[in-house]
């Protein structure tokens, strides 16, 4: 089909035009075909082209409203035709629709623009969506979402939104219509006398004059007459009102023109969208070009190339930022708190010059008119419901499903049963009435919502006891704080009906418990239902202690009705029985509630409103009052008023969202019915209905299209009485109905279209109508009689300005008394002295309730009119601005409802981070969204919350459909859902955070320190100061005191030579050696995880051993060649180890892949290291032949089976000539030479991966192995008595020392077992060290955490069953090359202490690629030391020590004592110089078993890293200004750290220097200018979450990624977004720009369990870590 051509685009409505412009994109971006194009736009225009060939009388017709459903809103007529929608429309937000759309076309516009237009923190239009795993919800645990039946695709209501007549009115909307209050421009505040609020406006030619002539409906002109024809109706100008100014003034990116009219602003939107369109799509075009012309590395994969869109998102200028940013080391501890018990504001609030600022005069309180009717006659509501049991009228009815009334108690009724059950709770509570209260206990009542009757008996059989009432939510609604409040109240009684305690206890007897809840607590069905019908008569002569002679005193508590403060704490506000019937008397008074009436009341029979005019004020009054449960409601919006019209009732209360859903309801079954289906409904005798949250922004439509579309049924303006009701001084106003409107007040009305730039500034100015970040507030009606409203600032008692927002005040008899057990609290709050500007008290003897609403006082002459514009609950301070969570929330809800939030479940809240509060939004998706669609709608919430409110939103969550916790009313309980994202339990689906456009207050970057002030300079100044250089040493090495020693042997070889004599003699020996010569012998033994010895050897067996492999050898290679040893952990490794040395071959031990992932490893190793010969076992080789292999492009010396070689062995063959290749190797000498050449011939080559994924190989002599050896058997007493267990894997670094040569020099027995054993065995490392009484073991990082987390919960069971004891202990060395795991060594320490285990054995050394072993904890050395430093001092290179437990410490552990002849100095990085003692540098060692030097350097990729040369300063760096010359060497660690001299004292007596290591220079992430450690961050992702396993940080163009491993179900990873982002940027002050959560075992580790971070980084950007999700935050 194609379209005429008479048909004018800029004549549809917007809806239909937003349509036509995303089809336009989608078939220019190729999306969609020309035929599904035409096809979509025809369905789409139909309609409309039907109507211009029947336009004439048909569309006068249509636009005459004979019925107040036609008056409906588009949103209603759309979605009329798509049955089964009504639980999605209703919950659809109109009052911001067209704002928000206006919002996002000036978005595109904004960003089509280029970056030279971007002036807001707006995201752009296309940031980098979230990737990953779908995350799939468990159906057995909480999180299980129940999908909902009731709704439809997105596609049917495309389909069916355009279905219906009447459609040339769809660009009119009933809350435009009535929120038109044109005049000078639409800049005007309205009060209207005695008149509608939808009513005041205008003269017509005033609007004529503001507004350009357009097309106009029929029901537009009909209404325009209609407020033509009101009288009274006046309109105060912006500099008349209070003498404000009009918000002439614009932000930044937005229209500077403050005139035009409603309907001008919506066609200047629309053409906006239109224009926006062919923006958007050569913006598109400009990206890509920009993509393909950008200079820089192109993207390698998806995941790199999100990254750069994440980069070049974030190059968009942000908003401005804080003119005033913290400094890094400011404290910060001692700031106040507010009165309100939150945390803090941000420090140093933002001065804005350009800030509207209060200009006028200071307010002063407005009283309230004197009572229209005289005071009741009965002293207490007691004695009001004891006259009220003479009549047989009824006093409280439910309304029940199919608009059927339940039978209902009479006065008499309730009155009997009200004092039965008093005389229950005071004489026959328990057995015998054991646990029977007495007057002035509390009493809690948990009535569910259906059984306001049984609520009724127990509320006022309190009342007639003396008892306190406490009424709750019934579980499991709110169970934490209802339990907090029992607790603190001291309740031991709770009240119910039968059929809910049978719900909870599923049929059984014992009551249920939950956590938090008072012990004991018993639960009384006396008094719900019938139940209290079955009670005992009291007896004739007693009389309940209310209506006794004398009563109860009326300062006595009657109630305690429960609060939240802004912290989601509940409180319990106390109400004396004076204020009850004060409060219930002025009620009664100012409604003019009269005996006979009927009320309608649609609350909550518990509290607040539905309490105190649905039986209080009923009861006093002799009202009927039914109640509509919200089952009830929910089901048939309509019913109520069908009930209404039946029983001609005249009071009503509801809640906007109750008349929005009648609303909706009214126009579907019109529109269903092609009929009014309501014709029974008739409203005339309906003379009040009040709206208790008035105060919503929301409710203004809904009271003014409510009205509109049921003017026609008899419903008048006058009869809405919106009013603002606190816990904490009951109802501050309301809104007279015109038959009790005093002749004072006139029972006048006002509304005011509002700027929110200046709400949120906290004062009042007047905006123009057509502006979109406008506000209009309806009044929630005037002062109480014989009451006193002022309005106070928020952080002090002073009164505010008539033109600025503050807290109201309230000054009554009937406010409530004090908070339940917070003194200081309540005087803040209950007893406030106003003060003014002049510092004089308002009232003398009165004191002021502030009662948590926000907002102004009417002008002069406005009766004592109100305006509420938001609560301190709601309150969201963000630089300085406040915010309202209801606005907001109205501005998410019109950003697409019905396409995706789930029937309208949205929360907003804050959350207090970085001395600033962030803007979360949580909303439940509907079930069929996408992933796309998710993104899609959160970005453009971005924009339009950034658009209209000026604000960021930091985080937004999108739960699963019926996830969301739910209030007693059926909506999101923001405080529950406050507290679930603040503990991580949310579990949404979709996350989306933007912690780059709105955390702006980071502290300033790090500056370089001015050069002319050098380390040299820093150094010589703390010599002056008494200090001292960093230098530390340990104990010396004394020469050897035979030539026969072990110690005096030049070689490996020798040594064992020598060990084999001396075991031989130790065997020819007499007596006593006999006992202890088989253990003697046993040098080396290899156990699995079963504790059995699968290999073992005495010195002479391995010396045969390693003779057959040294033939073997020779008989291959030539001397000085390396031999690769890939064999498992056991004897044959140490024995292949010998056999090189005596071959004269270089042995480069290899950890043997286990499968084809470790090939690649393993062939870098061989390649690098230029090995000649590999020798391994049989399923090692066969796996290095395989076919894996040669899919790697693996190319293996010759390989020989170690098995095979022992048994074809021959000595006699010759040896091949040596290459001719200069080579590291061919430096030595053969083992003929002289002493010396020997001692400096290469011993071994050690080869390991750092952290930062590179290999490297490094070279020990002779000499340096000898050395080391000798030094180890000193500094832990090894003798050959003594017996050492390992349990770690023995390739390089100390492991391979302590397991392949240290037992062979020192003469002790080596046990070793492998730390793969303990995967079958988790307890086999503690028997080991039980049964064999080990003293000295050594294990790795690795092994304490398998045993810790392993053998958490069976520590009794390892003592008892298993007989561990691990007394016999004296030292536990975990061998590390990292700074010590303080946190994972005492936990270790802690938990196996009941085995006999002491705290002080478990310790770490420190090694390193220079030297293995630099600190070991000896066995006569003190206890490792622990200080505490300054976390944000440490980052900018600074020590400075705190207090343990002290904001920002961060605990390091001591590495041990330093190894005998080992020599330690710090010296800067950069300079070379020398640091004082306490001083950050890098740690450089000195000693006999250093590494002579690289072997070679292979980089993370497989490429070599470059010349050997260049690293030759690693090993012989000097001083710069070395007094000793610069013959003084060193070898550079790589690792920063400081040496501090301590109090205590070594084994020689002189004083303890400690060795502290802080981290590797070359895993230090440069951010900001402050050197970060990936460790400290990494300990700060542990701790957010529980479900975080191991985690990794690493940088990638200066984004901080952080990689988390997932230990928990799948549907909780997403919680760790947040957490993880918030924590970093908490402790840290960086922003994590992407956040990766993975799977266990993702994180790869090398074998000392250290992480390797760059081998993490290739795989994430190359899409190889497979993540469940991937957070790119904004």
């Amino acid at each position: 089909m194609s379209m005429p051509m008479d048909i004018d685009i800029s004549c549809l409505p917007l809806d239909v035009r937003a349509k036509l412009a995303e089809l336009e994109l989608e078939l220019s971006d190729g999306d969609i075909t020309q035929k599904g194009y035409k096809k979509k736009r025809a369905r789409l225009l139909d309609p409309y082209i039907a109507k211009k060939q029947q336009q004439g009388p048909a569309a006068s017709a249509s636009g005459e409203g004979g019925s107040g459903a036609s008056a409906a809103s588009p949103a209603v007529r759309d979605q009329a035709g798509g049955g089964g929608r009504r639980d999605d429309i209703r919950y659809h937000s109109e009052i911001r629709a067209e704002a928000v759309q206006a919002a996002l076309a000036r978005n595109r516009e904004a960003s089509a623009a280029g970056p030279a237009g971007v002036t807001t923190g707006a995201p752009p239009a296309a940031p980098p969506a979230p990737s990953g795993r779908r995350v799939q919800q468990s159906s057995g645990t909480a999180a299980a979402v129940r999908l909902a039946s009731d709704g439809d695709s997105t596609d049917d209501a495309l389909d069916d939104d355009d279905d219906d007549d009447g459609e040339e009115d769809d660009d009119v909307d009933i809350s435009e219509e009535a929120e038109n209050n044109a005049g000078n421009g639409g800049a005007a505040f309205t009060l209207d006398a005695g008149s509608s609020s939808a009513d005041g406006s205008l003269p017509s030619a005033q609007q004529q004059q503001q507004q350009p002539p357009q097309q106009s409906s029929p029901a537009r002109t009909q209404q325009q007459q209609q407020q033509q024809s009101s009288t009274g109706a006046y309109v105060i100008r912006g500099n008349a009102y209070l003498g404000m100014p009009t918000n002439d003034s614009r932000h930044i990116g937005m229209d500077s023109g403050g005139g035009g009219s409603g309907g001008n602003a919506s066609m200047s939107t629309l053409r906006r969208v239109d224009d926006a369109v062919g923006q958007q799509r050569s913006k598109k075009q400009q990206q890509q070009q920009q993509q393909t012309s950008t200079p820089g590395p192109p993207p390698q994969s998806r995941t790199s190339a999100k990254i750069q869109q994440l980069m070049q998102t974030l190059a968009h200028p942000k908003r401005r930022p804080l003119p005033e940013m913290y400094a890094d080391d400011e404290d910060d501890d001692l700031l106040p708190t507010n009165a309100d018990g939150a945390d803090r504001r941000q420090s140093a609030k933002s001065t804005d010059a350009s800030a509207p600022k209060p200009q006028g005069e200071e307010s002063l309180p407005v009283v309230g008119e004197p009572a229209a009717l005289p005071p009741p006659s009965h002293a207490s509501i007691e004695e009001a419901l004891a006259r009220a049991a003479s009549s047989k009228s009824t006093a409280v009815s439910t309304m029940e499903p199919g608009g059927r009334l339940s039978s209902g108690l009479t006065y008499a009724k309730l009155y009997s049963r009200s004092r039965k059950l008093a005389h229950h709770l005071l004489n026959r509570l328990g057995h015998r009435g054991d646990l029977s209260l007495k007057p002035g206990d509390r009493v809690a009542l948990a009535y569910p919502g259906h059984d306001p009757s049984g609520f009724a008996v127990g509320f006022l059989a309190c009342q007639l006891a003396g008892l306190v009432a406490v009424p709750v939510e019934p579980p499991p609604l709110c169970v934490s704080a209802t339990g907090f409040l029992l607790s603190s109240l001291e309740v031991r009684v709770l009240l119910t009906n039968d059929s809910f305690f049978r719900a909870v206890t599923k049929g059984g007897h014992e009551p249920p418990t939950y956590p938090g809840w008072p012990p004991g607590l018993l639960w009384s069905t006396a008094g719900g239902g019938d139940s209290s019908s079955n009670l005992a008569t009291p007896p004739k002569d007693w009389q309940a202690p209310a209506l006794a002679p004398g009563g109860i005193d009326p300062a006595n508590l009657a109630c305690i009705e429960y609060a939240y403060g802004r912290d989601g704490s509940v409180r319990g506000v106390c109400i004396t029985r004076a204020a009850l019937l004060a409060h219930t008397a002025a009620l009664c008074s100012t409604l003019g509630y009269s005996n006979g009436e009927t009320m309608l009341c649609l609350l909550d029979a518990k509290r607040e409103l539905g309490l105190w005019h649905g039986l209080l004020a009923a009861i006093c009054s002799g009202v009927h009052t039914i109640h509509v449960p919200y089952n009830v409601m929910k089901a048939e919006p309509l019913s109520w008023l069908r009930l209404l019209s039946k029983l001609r009732a005249s009071l009503a209360l509801a809640k906007s969202r109750d008349l929005y859903w009648s609303l909706l309801a009214a126009g579907r079954d019109s529109q269903h019915h092609h009929k009014s289906s309501h014709s029974d409904i008739n409203l005339a005798s309906l003379r009040c209905l009040i709206v208790s949250d008035g105060a919503n922004p929301w409710s203004l439509t809904s009271c003014d299209s409510f009205v509109a579309a049921f003017k026609s049924r008899g419903l008048r303006s006058e009869v809405m009485c919106p009013c603002a009701y606190s816990s904490e001084s009951l109802t501050v106003s309301v809104r007279r109905p015109a038959s009790n409107a005093s002749s004072d007040s006139g029972g006048a009305t006002g509304r005011g279209v509002l700027s929110m730039l200046g709400l949120s500034h906290g004062v009042v100015r007047v905006d123009s109508e057509a502006s979109y970040t406008s506000l209009t507030l309806q009044d929630c009606g005037q002062v109480m009689p014989n009451s006193a409203v002022a309005v106070a600032k928020l952080d002090s008692p002073r009164l505010c300005r008539q033109d600025e927002v503050g807290e109201i005040c309230v000054c009554a008899r009937y406010t409530g008394q004090r908070y339940w057990g917070l003194a200081g609290l309540s005087n803040q709050v209950f007893r406030c002295q106003l003060t003014t500007e002049a510092c004089e008290a308002v009232s003398d003897e009165d004191a002021f309730v502030r009662t948590g609403l926000l907002g102004f006082l009417g002008p002069p002459g406005s009766g004592g009119l109100v305006f509420v514009c938001g609560s301190t609950e709601g309150l969201i301070v963000v630089s300085g601005r406040r915010h309202n969570s209801d606005d907001l929330i109205a501005t998410v809800l019109a950003v697409e409802p019905l396409k995706f939030v789930h029937r309208g479940r949205i929360a907003v809240f804050s959350q207090e981070l970085l001395r600033d509060e962030r803007v979360i939004v949580v909303a439940e998706q509907r079930p069929d969204a996408t992933e796309e669609q998710s993104f899609q709608w959160m970005s453009h919430v971005l924009q339009a919350v950034d658009s209209i409110h000026q604000v960021g939103v930091y985080c937004i969550a999108l739960a699963p459909p019926n996830s969301l916790p739910r209030s007693p009313q059926g909506g999101v309980c923001p405080r529950e859902t406050r507290r679930r994202y603040l503990a991580n339990q949310l579990h949404p689906c979709s996350v989306l955070l933007c912690p780059h456009s709105t955390v702006t207050n980071l502290p300033r970057p790090r500056e370089l320190p001015n050069p002319a002030h050098g380390p040299m300079s820093a150094l010589l100044g703390s010599l002056v100061q008494g200090g001292r250089p960093a230098f530390a040493e340990g104990r010396p090495v004394p020469p050897s005191a035979s030539p026969d020693d072990a110690a005096a042997a030049a070689s490996l070889a020798e040594a064992l030579r020598w060990r084999v004599a001396a075991s031989a003699s130790a065997d020819n020996g007499g007596g006593h050696h006999q006992q202890h010569q088989q253990q003697q012998r046993r040098l080396l033994s290899c156990l699995n995880g079963r504790l059995q010895e699968t290999a073992g050897a005495a010195p002479a067996a391995l010396m045969k051993r390693a003779e057959k492999l040294a033939n073997a050898l020779r008989s291959r290679v030539h001397r000085d060649a390396v031999v690769a040893i890939a064999l498992p952990p056991g004897l044959d490794l140490a024995a292949a180890v010998f056999a090189c040395q005596l071959a004269a071959c270089v042995p480069l031990p290899v950890r043997p892949p286990a499968a084809a992932s470790g090939l690649n490893t393993c062939r870098l190793i061989v390649e690098s290291g230029r090995a000649a010969l590999l020798l391994t076992t049989q399923p090692v080789a066969k796996l290095m032949r395989s076919k894996d292999a040669m899919a790697l492009g693996c190319s293996w010396p010759p390989i020989v089976d170690v098995d095979d070689a022992r048994r074809r062995h021959s000595s006699s063959a010759p040896p091949p000539p040596p290459p001719s290749t200069e080579s590291g190797a061919a430096a030595n000498n053969s083992v003929n030479g002289s002493a010396n050449d020997v001692a400096e011939s290469t011993a071994y080559l050690d080869y390991s991966v750092s952290t930062t994924g590179l290999l490297t190989g490094v070279r020990f002599t002779q000499r340096a192995a000898v050395a080391l050896c000798r030094s180890l058997k000193l500094q832990c007493e090894l003798y050959p008595a003594r017996e050492v267990a390992l349990c770690l894997d023995p390739y390089s670094g100390l492991g391979f020392v302590l397991w392949c040569l240290s037992g062979v020099f020192a003469g002790h027995q080596t046990v070793l077992l492998p730390p793969a054993e303990l995967e079958a065995n988790p307890a086999a490392f503690l028997l080991l060290l039980s049964q064999r009484q080990i003293r000295d073991a050594f294990c790795s990082y690795t092994v304490l955490e398998h045993c810790t987390r392993e053998l958490a919960g069976c520590v009794d069971a390892l003592k008892q069953k298993q007989q561990i004891n691990l007394s016999n202990l004296r030292s536990l060395v975990v061998v590390s090359e990292e700074r010590p795991r303080l946190s994972l060594l005492t936990s270790f320490g802690r938990l196996f202490s009941p085995l006999g285990l002491k705290p002080s054995v478990v310790s770490a050394s420190f090694g390193c690629r220079v030297n293995p072993c630099v600190c070991l904890q000896g066995a006569s050395a003190p206890e490792p030391a622990t200080l505490y430093a300054d976390s944000r001092a440490l980052r900018a290179d600074r020590i400075s020590l705190v207090e343990r437990g002290s904001p920002r410490s961060l605990p390091l552990m001591e590495c041990g004592e330093l190894l005998a002849g080992t020599q330690v100095i710090v010296a800067n990085p950069d300079s070379r110089t020398q640091c004082a003692d306490s001083h950050l540098g890098e740690l450089w060692v000195r000693a006999a078993h250093n590494a002579a030097g690289y072997w070679s350097v292979v980089g993370s990729g497989g490429a070599s890293g470059g010349d050997l040369d260049a690293c030759s300063g690693q090993f012989d760096a000097t001083l710069v200004g070395d007094a000793a010359g610069s013959e003084t060497t060193y070898a550079r660690t790589g690792f920063l750290g400081f040496v501090r001299r301590m109090d205590i004292t070594g084994g020689d007596g002189a004083k303890h220097d400690a060795v502290f290591i802080v981290g590797a220079l070359d895993e230090a992430l440069q951010l900001r200018g402050f050197r970060y450690h990936p460790v400290d961050i990494e300990a700060t992702v542990a701790r957010c979450h529980h479900c975080v396993g191991e985690c990794a940080v690493f940088t990638w163009r200066s984004l901080l990624v952080v990689v988390a491993e997932l230990q928990g179900r799948e549907f909780e990873a997403l919680d760790l977004i947040p957490a993880i982002t918030s924590s970093v940027l908490r402790e840290h002050h960086l922003i994590a720009g992407v956040v990766v959560v993975c799977d266990p075992g993702a994180i790869p580790m090398n074998s000392r369990g250290e992480k390797q971070r760059m081998h993490l980084r290739d795989g994430f950007l190359d899409d190889k870590l497979d993540p469940i999700y991937v957070a790119y935050n904004l």
